[in-house]
């Protein structure tokens, strides 16, 4: 499959004399074609199929239900008992065997009711196992961490390579030893790499940057003195999420091209809420980095304006703490604590301690984690002083700093080593409240 995207010519003018200038042109292919196939068979449980095998002598904490789903219309319910050690568990057989090496991504979307924090966390589970040899007998790999409270449906992710060949795998989603339920949906399992191909053609190309919905910037021709008409470029690159291929020419013109087109894709812009983000939904800052985005508003006449979004600190398998590491600017003047909503700087967590969101490196706090959900009461980190319980959400009243027409919103990632993951950001215009 091949994506373009041809933009509207533009119009500049030098002296007495009209030069019509059109943006770049971006082409994106791959061998073989993405998305690749999910290794994993009825991934969403809407068949209630064979492929899914419960526990024995467990059946009865087992079951497909349509009361609740993370998408579609039923997921895989596990009732927990603290003596027991009921899991689901399906075997996936490769027709050859996948090299050591290869680039892999599991996800899976959780959510529990009812259970107990001091007990064994939901896991999931997968054994390797190789073609022969010494290791014929297989390893566990990583997995991405579920967490161990209660939460709502939350996606939860992990990509890394195999370690070794893998010819056949065990998938395992286990809920050990607890109390309550656990929920599961959409599991999926991806290994493979493509040679993705990258084309652009245009006048005096700038800079071509490649980015990856899940791992982020994989490749930057930085500034190209010689300014190219056309830019060509092949990458062995993981065979999962979407690439999305940004090319900037002399005039300051970019153009970009998402493939495939419809995966991790921006919200769908509607009169009153316009996302920052062309590329994907969530944006990945791999070190200390700052990036702007251009936001076109209407007229603005009695009504205010909000920024959104969501932000968390990569690099651990639970919740853990936070630290000062997001910037903020519109229109290049810097947000702080006045900009937040409500405009309170301090707040109380369950352990009793009181933090601040904003910092004297002007910057405000993110929160370390591996997933963003509403933490339990019982997290030490739950900022108890909130009606809302989730404290990876952001929202920024930038009502004085915006106007109508084009406005430039930076977002930077301050932290020396952790990667930041910003999501669901958009701008907001409602009604003024009278």
């Amino acid at each position: 499959m091949i994506q373009k995207m041809l933009m509207i010519c533009a119009v500049y003018l030098s002296g007495a004399a009209t030069v019509l200038w059109a943006e770049p042109v971006v082409t994106v292919s791959s061998e073989p074609p993405l998305p690749l196939q999910n290794l994993v068979k009825d991934s969403s449980f809407e068949e209630s199929s064979p492929y899914w095998d419960g526990s024995k002598g467990l059946a009865k904490n087992n079951e497909f239900v349509e009361t609740t789903q993370f998408s579609g219309k039923k997921s895989y319910k596990i009732s927990g008992d603290v003596k027991e050690k009921p899991y689901v568990l399906q075997q996936i057989f490769l027709p050859e065997a996948i090299p050591a090496g290869t680039p892999m991504y599991i996800g899976v979307a959780s959510k529990a009711e009812g259970i107990d924090p001091t007990l064994t966390k939901p896991t999931v589970a997968l054994h390797v196992e190789s073609t022969g040899g010494a290791d014929s007998k297989g390893t566990y790999v990583s997995t991405p961490p579920i967490p161990g409270e209660d939460h709502d449906w939350t996606w939860c992710e992990l990509t890394g390579k195999t370690t070794q060949p893998v010819k056949s795998m065990s998938l395992v989603l286990c809920f050990y030893n607890q109390k309550g339920c656990s929920f599961w949906d959409d599991v999926i399992i991806k290994i493979g790499a493509v040679k993705l191909n990258v084309e652009v053609k245009g006048q005096k190309l700038k800079q071509v940057r490649v980015f990856n919905s899940k791992t982020g910037l994989v490749f930057d021709s930085g500034v190209m003195a010689n300014q190219p008409d056309a830019f060509a470029k092949s990458l062995t690159a993981p065979g999962f999420g979407a690439y999305y291929v940004e090319a900037e020419d002399a005039s300051g013109a970019v153009a970009g091209s998402r493939y495939p087109e419809n995966e991790d894709s921006p919200a769908a812009m509607s009169p009153d809420s316009i996302p920052v983000f062309k590329r994907f939904n969530a944006e990945i800052f791999n070190k200390p980095a700052r990036e702007s985005y251009t936001v076109e508003l209407p007229d603005l006449n009695n009504k205010e304006v909000f920024l959104d979004l969501s932000a968390r600190l990569g690099g651990v398998e639970t919740v853990a703490g936070f630290t000062s590491a997001l910037w903020v600017a519109v229109n290049d003047t810097a947000l702080n604590v006045s900009n937040l909503m409500p405009p309170k700087n301090d707040f109380t967590m369950s352990c009793g301690q009181v933090a601040n969101y904003f910092s004297a490196d002007g910057m405000f706090i993110v929160y370390y984690a591996p997933w963003e959900y509403a933490l339990s009461t019982e997290n030490v980190y739950c900022q108890v002083s909130k009606e809302n319980k989730n404290p990876f959400k952001y929202k920024f009243n930038i009502t004085p700093l915006v106007k109508p027409g084009k406005n430039k919103i930076t977002l930077g990632n301050g932290h020396q080593k952790a990667p930041m993951f910003i999501a669901n950001c958009k701008v907001s215009v409602v009604d003024k409240a009278k």
